[in-house]
This record gives C-alpha cells, structure tokens and sequence, in this order.
C-alpha cells in the first residue's frame, strides 16, 4: 500500500542504494546512504538491491544487443541526438580468475545554457569475447544517437579486435583514433630502442616526434 518492494525498501530508497553502491563498495555505501538520507540499510541489503537492479539492467542491455540483428532499436529507446558522437573502447584485466572485461563509453558535449558546455556519458561493461561484444557497443551508441550523428569518433588504445569488429557496426564514415597515451607510450618505446633507455638522445628523438603527431603531420613522421 505504502510502496514497499519485497524487500521492504521504498523504491526511492532502494534507487538511492542503488546510486550509492555503483560508486562505492557495498559498506562504504551503506555509510554514504545513512549520511545522506538518514535511512539505514545494511551492507548485505545494498549488496542485494544492486545485484537486483544490475540482473534487470544486464537484460536490457543483452535485449537490445540483440536488435543488431535488424539494425533497429525502439525511439523511445534513443536518449540522445548529439552532432558529434565519441565511442571509446578498451579491456581491462578483471580478478575472477583474471577474465577481461570489455567496455565501452559513449560521450557526447551539449550546451549548459551558459555558453559553456556539458559531457553526457553511458556506459556498458560486459564479460564477452570481441564478436558478441561488438553488439553491446553498438547498441549502447544507438542508444546515444549513433543512427543520427553526424560525426562518429571511435577512441581506441590500438588493439586489433576494436578495430576489426566494434569500428564495422558504427558505420562506414567512423573515424578511427588510437588515444595519446598509447600512441606515445609507443613512440617512447621507439626511442629507447633506438638510442638507450631514458637516454638525452632519445628524449629529443621522442620530442621532435611528438610535435610533429601533435600538429597532425602524422603521414610525415611515418615518411621519416
């Protein structure tokens, strides 16, 4: 009658558990929820609530990963319509026996009403091998606008399998950028092989190059 789930949580109170535990573990978020609101869940109640709302969300992701198959997914399901959309992808190294987590953000500026501006972000983390994956990323762009966007950039650190299977389902006109950090994380590798580890030469070797990738002469340091 009052709006209490099974558990006996309200459904502002078990969304507000839920906020809290995404961006902390289960007892600090436990804390951060009684400071704030002043209703006191137990940590294995937040525990609970999120596992919940992350089974219900993981579906609605895999549903609508599933409608790459027809390229389509409902309007009311598009939270956005930016010009310019950015899609980063990379993997990271997760300890449940030590799986690879792929994952993908979504970004895109609007305007804050003061002449500045505002970044929008989605995310979507799945444990998937790179050909079922590329369908959660591709849906979760949709979801940003993708099917609208004028401009599509996709970030990534140089990997082979975002390339070969995630850059194909944004679309022919993609751009596709490996990130800074990696691209100097190379050019550095570069440079010590060449003239010594942390050596004076390699650091202006590393420099001139660096300039020039940063001015976009990129085909001109390939030439040299």
């Amino acid at each position: 009658a009052v709006g209490l789930g099974t558990g006996q949580e309200s459904v502002g109170l078990a969304k507000a558990a839920a906020l809290a535990s995404a961006v902390d573990p289960f007892i600090p978020a436990a804390t951060l929820l009684y400071e704030l609101s002043g209703q006191r869940l137990g940590d294995r109640t937040v525990h609970r609530i999120s596992r919940q709302v992350g089974s219900v969300a993981c579906e609605q992701e895999r549903q609508l990963a599933l409608r790459m198959a027809s390229w389509s997914v409902p309007l009311e399901g598009i939270e956005a319509r930016p010009a310019r959309l950015y899609v980063c992808v990379d993997g990271v190294m997760v300890h449940r026996q030590w799986n690879e987590a792929k994952c993908v953000a979504c970004y895109w500026e609007t305007d804050d009403g003061h002449g500045g501006t505002l970044r929008q972000t989605r995310y979507a983390v799945r444990f998937e091998s790179a050909e079922p994956f590329k369908a959660f990323a591709w849906s979760l762009a949709m979801r940003c606008g993708l099917d609208s966007a004028v401009e599509v950039i996709l970030l990534g650190d140089g990997a082979a399998w975002i390339w070969d299977h995630v850059a194909g389902v944004l679309g022919e006109g993609t751009i596709c950028i490996t990130d800074w950090y990696h691209v100097m994380e190379h050019v550095w590798a570069c440079g010590n092989t060449l003239y010594g580890q942390a050596s004076q030469e390699a650091s202006q070797w590393v420099d001139r190059y660096e300039t020039m990738l940063w001015e976009g002469q990129y085909l001109s340091m390939i030439e040299s």
